[in-house]
C-alpha cells in the first residue's frame, strides 16, 4: 500500500467496503470520500486544560465534531464535556442535533463508558450522540459490543490495529509468453496447498435460483465453463472433488486494460461502493457471520488441478 499510494488507497478500499468516512484529508480530496476529524490524542496537553480542549475542538469542527474521551479520566471529564456541549447549544440558540457530535472511546471499558455517556447526556437534558469505538478494533470487539448500548454506533479502524492485514493478498506470476504461446508458471512452496495455481484463468461465480453465490471456480482460459447444474470442481482448500448445485454462472473478471490502454470506462466510487454492498448482501448469512462463519467454496476445474499437480511433481523432481 505504501508503494501504491499508501493511506489514501487504504481509505478508498475501506470506503468501497462500507466505511462511511475517512480521517485522511488527502483521501477525501483525491477520491471525494466524506471526511471527519477526530480530536488528537494529548490535545488537552497542547491547549493547556481539558475544558479549553473540549471548547476549542467544538469550535473548530461544528459540523461533525468528534470529541475524544480517555478512559482513565472519563469520570472527571464527562460532566465537563456535557456542560461544554450544553453551553454551545445555548449560545447558538439552535436545537441540539446529536448527529453533529460524536464521542470517541479509544480504550478501556467501552460498554461501561457508553452507558456512562448515556446517563451523563440524559442528566444534562441532551440526546446521546453516537459513540465511536477506536483503538484495538476488530470484528470480535464489534461482535462483543453489539447491542450493549444504543449509543455504540460506529467504529474507527486503523489497518495496523488488525493483525495480518498487510498480507491479506499477493500477486503471482502464473504464465509467461514464450514463442507466441502462454507457458504456465508455478511458485513451489513447502507444501502443495501453499504452492501457487499456474496458468491463465477465468474465475466464474455460480449462483442458486435465488441469486445467492454458492461457489467460485477457476477455469483455464482454453476450456468451457462448467455447467451450473451438476458440474464438478476441485475444492482449493481440501483438494477433494465437489459437485456444483447452482442455476446460473457468470465470470467475475472484466477487462480493464488491454494492450496497455484502458478498455472500459472507470466506475465511480459510489457505484463501486453500492456494488460491493450488494455483493456482500447476496452471500448466504452463514458466510457473512462474524463468529464461526461457514467456509465459502472456492476451487479449480479438473484440468487446472491436473496441470498444477504435474508442475509440482516436475518442480520437486527438478525436471521443470
Amino acid at each position: 500500500a505504501h508503494r501504491l499510494g499508501g493511506v489514501p488507497l487504504l481509505a478508498r478500499a475501506a470506503f468501497v467496503g462500507g466505511a462511511r468516512a475517512t480521517t485522511n484529508a488527502l483521501a477525501a480530496r483525491r477520491y471525494a470520500i466524506p471526511v471527519t476529524a477526530t480530536q488528537p490524542a494529548r490535545f488537552d496537553v497542547a491547549v493547556g486544560s481539558e475544558d479549553k480542549a473540549i471548547r476549542a475542538w467544538l469550535a473548530a469542527s461544528p459540523e461533525g465534531c468528534v470529541l475524544r474521551l480517555d478512559a482513565a479520566r472519563a469520570p472527571m471529564v464527562l460532566p465537563r464535556l456535557v456542560a461544554a456541549v450544553r453551553e454551545r447549544v445555548n449560545a447558538s440558540g439552535a436545537a441540539f442535533d446529536e448527529r453533529k457530535l460524536a464521542i470517541e472511546l479509544p480504550a478501556g471499558d467501552r460498554a461501561g463508558l457508553a452507558r456512562a455517556i448515556e446517563r451523563a447526556f440524559a442528566t444534562g437534558g441532551l440526546a446521546t450522540p453516537p459513540v465511536v469505538v477506536s483503538g484495538d478494533v476488530d470484528e470480535r470487539l464489534a461482535l462483543e459490543l453489539r447491542g450493549v448500548s444504543k449509543a455504540l454506533r460506529a467504529y474507527a479502524v486503523a489497518a495496523e490495529a488488525v493483525p495480518g492485514t498487510a498480507r491479506l493478498s499477493r500477486y503471482e506470476l502464473v504464465a509467461i509468453e514464450e514463442g507466441g504461446a502462454w507457458a504456465p508458471r508455478l511458485r513451489l512452496a513447502n507444501d502443495a496447498v501453499s504452492s501457487s495455481d499456474p496458468g491463465r484463468k477465468l474465475l466464474v461465480r455460480y449462483s442458486d435460483a435465488g441469486g445467492r453465490p454458492v461457489a467460485d471456480v477457476a477455469h483455464s482460459m482454453s476450456e468451457r465453463f462448467q455447467r451450473a447444474a451438476g458440474g464438478r470442481f476441485i475444492d482449493r482448500t481440501t483438494g477433494m472433488g465437489a459437485r456444483l448445485v447452482a442455476s446460473a454462472s457468470a465470470p467475475l473478471r472484466g477487462s480493464v486494460m488491454r494492450a496497455g490502454k484502458r478498455a472500459s470506462t472507470p466506475e465511480s466510487l459510489p457505484s463501486l461502493r453500492e456494488r460491493a454492498a450488494t455483493a456482500v448482501q447476496s452471500l448466504d448469512e452463514g458466510h457473512r457471520r462474524i463468529a464461526s462463519p461457514s467456509r465459502y467454496p472456492v476451487g479449480v476445474t479438473q484440468p487446472l488441478a491436473t496441470l498444477r499437480a504435474d508442475l509440482i511433481t516436475r518442480a520437486s523432481e527438478g525436471t521443470a
